[in-house]
């Protein structure tokens, strides 16, 4: 006010010059107490107070890590009893993090504090080369690349890998900050210092480059710490993301060996047949196959999500796997995984699965899935779909037995084109495989002639009869195999059993494709061919759609390293007969 006004002021008038300050304002309860009004006559006067660097914070209201000082806010919870016990047993941890190890927390010791996420990790048999991967990913200079994602189905363990980083992250001393989607929190672990914030606490640390920033099923902030990201394929969290000095790859289903060993350490008071039978069904889902095996609501999902199959509904799930609403068709889609974390492309979560959908599909109109399987040749998402239709309508043709024209193939020692090569890397999905190649002089064993097939080459074309099987076994253990008699049609439960898709004993094997090349594994046909006696002359079909018959040539076997052999190695091996086989796409 100037001094024309200064004695009207000092009188009680007001300026016409200022805003008025309405007493009715709500004032801060921090500056001025609850309920607090200003009394008439009253004058208050406000202070902007200096802002004072972390550094110059009080101790008791700082975290301070290296050269790191932050600020404790309301959000903020230092040392929580749970979560120092747990990472405490972390750091007095000493399992050796291999395949099918346990680790084990102290009673009453539980995950990140959580009793909810229980006190024990099972080490799945990748884990430890995918972290391997993990740590040459981020740290590799030439690319600088220190951000990585881990995508994979939901429900295959990839929380549970990232406790394990957690571990052997604090082994190696490092600072960590973990935040969880599911709990919507961070946390903050070093050699000194333990706490619990909000999603979004500890900025200064995560901008530290030698942070490491474990992320579990959240959109994360981009920032210089290196970050793993593990979450399922929903586009709206990883992808953004993963344009950001980024990379991915892809954490693979379980086998049926991991399933049984978990079983044994963690679930044993589940019976083995109730997780064979999910296993069955669900394929490697440890979600379901373990922790809800005996959940009748999680378990009637699987049925759900078929019942809203139809074709159109399946080719858009193929090529949409990583949509945020494609939750249904990645119980029925799983992703087909290679030992170096590369997607290959998917499969159905099981034979049950695939059957059960092909029969859907055929019920519901089987002119259009025929003509969808005839005309899907090619590459890409429908090519894949066209495969594993084919192999459906193969599993309900054959059981019911019929005549089918065949071509034996001969090795002319022909050139292949590597570049033009359909050959996957080896797979983590299905069991190992025993890597011996070397030379094995089995002994022939006398097998019962089966009448229920007869090969007849009559000069113009040659032709397979099969008798209608009496029973279709689908089987889980080598032993069924044997124990079978042989009339009936085999199947194996799990995706890709040792290199053939079904069986006739005494001695032949059928590999279904609907692609120009199929090169097989030779340990798993040995093995196979072992399992039925060895049988002097087996013959291997390759059951193929019209369209490939023709000019389907001899397929080589591959050693234990996917290379193709000039000559097998096994003399079981030696002895097979290939065909090419020609299933049309006829409806019944």
């Amino acid at each position: 006010a100037d001094d024309d006004n200064l004695d009207a002021l000092l009188q009680g008038g007001t300026s016409t010059e200022y805003e008025e300050m309405l007493s009715s304002w709500i004032l801060d309860e921090d500056c001025f107490g609850k309920d607090f009004q200003p009394g008439r006559k009253e004058i208050h006067v406000l202070v902007a107070l200096p802002q004072l660097s972390e550094a110059e914070l009080p101790r008791d209201r700082q975290l301070v890590v290296g050269d790191v000082h932050i600020p404790i806010t309301q959000s903020t919870s230092l040392n929580p009893p749970g979560l120092v016990a747990f990472w405490q047993a972390f750091l007095d941890d000493s399992t050796d993090v291999k395949a099918d190890a346990l680790v084990k927390l102290p009673e009453g010791t539980y995950i990140l504090g959580d009793s909810s996420l229980g006190s024990r990790i099972y080490i799945r048999h990748c884990y430890p080369a995918l972290w391997e991967l993990c740590l040459e990913r981020i740290h590799d200079e030439k690319t600088n690349t220190p951000h990585l994602v881990i995508l994979g189905n939901p429900g295959i363990g990839k929380t549970f890998f990232g406790f394990v980083i957690l571990l052997l992250l604090a082994r190696a001393g490092e600072t960590v900050v973990y935040e969880s989607g599911g709990l919507k929190k961070r946390f903050l672990f070093t050699h000194t210092v333990v706490a619990q914030g909000s999603q979004e606490d500890f900025v200064r640390i995560l901008d530290q480059p030698t942070t490491y920033y474990i992320v579990d099923a959240v959109k994360p902030a981009y920032y210089p710490a290196k970050t793993i990201l593990l979450t399922s394929p929903r586009r709206s969290i990883w992808y953004a993301f993963n344009k950001t000095n980024c990379q991915s790859c892809y954490m693979p289903v379980w086998s049926l060996k991991e399933i049984l060993q978990c079983r044994e350490l963690i679930y044993s008071t589940t019976p083995e047949a109730v997780v064979q039978d999910c296993f069955r069904r669900w394929g490697g889902i440890a979600r379901y196959v373990l922790r809800f095996a005996q959940v009748g609501n999680q378990q009637v999902l699987l049925e759900k999500a078929m019942d809203i199959v139809d074709l159109d509904w399946l080719v858009n799930a193929c090529g949409q796997l990583d949509a945020n609403d494609a939750q249904v068709s990645r119980r029925l889609l799983h992703y087909r995984v290679s030992r170096t974390f590369d997607n290959e492309y998917f499969v159905f979560a099981s034979k049950y699965v695939q059957q059960a959908v092909y029969k859907r599909l055929y019920e519901k109109d089987k002119r259009k899935l025929l003509e969808f399987i005839s005309a899907s040749d090619g590459v890409g998402a429908l090519a894949v779909l066209r495969g594993h239709l084919f192999e459906g309508h193969v599993h309900s043709v054959l059981p019911r037995g019929g005549t089918f024209q065949v071509r034996p193939l001969v090795d002319n020692d022909e050139a292949y084109d590597d570049e033009d090569d359909d050959i996957m890397e080896d797979e983590w999905d299905g069991e190992d495989e025993d890597a011996d190649d070397g030379m094995n002089s089995d002994d022939d064993v006398a097998m019962e002639e089966c009448t229920a097939v007869a090969l007849v080459d009559d000069g113009a074309s040659t032709v397979i009869s099969f008798r209608r099987s009496e029973k279709a076994v689908v089987f889980n253990h080598s032993n069924e195999i044997v124990a079978a008699a042989n009339t009936s049609y085999l199947q194996p439960a799990v995706k890709n059993y040792q290199s053939v898709d079904a069986i006739i004993k005494p001695d032949i094997l059928f590999q279904v494709t609907g692609a120009h090349k199929h090169p097989c594994k030779q340990k798993g046909l040995h093995d196979v061919l072992k399992l039925l006696g060895n049988p002097a002359a087996p013959r291997l079909y390759f059951v193929l759609p019209p369209d490939r018959f023709a000019d389907f040539k001899y397929q080589r076997y591959l050693d234990s390293k996917r290379k193709r052999m000039m000559t097998p190695s096994y003399v079981n091996v030696r002895k097979i007969q290939q065909f090419a086989m020609e299933v049309k796409l006829a409806s019944e």
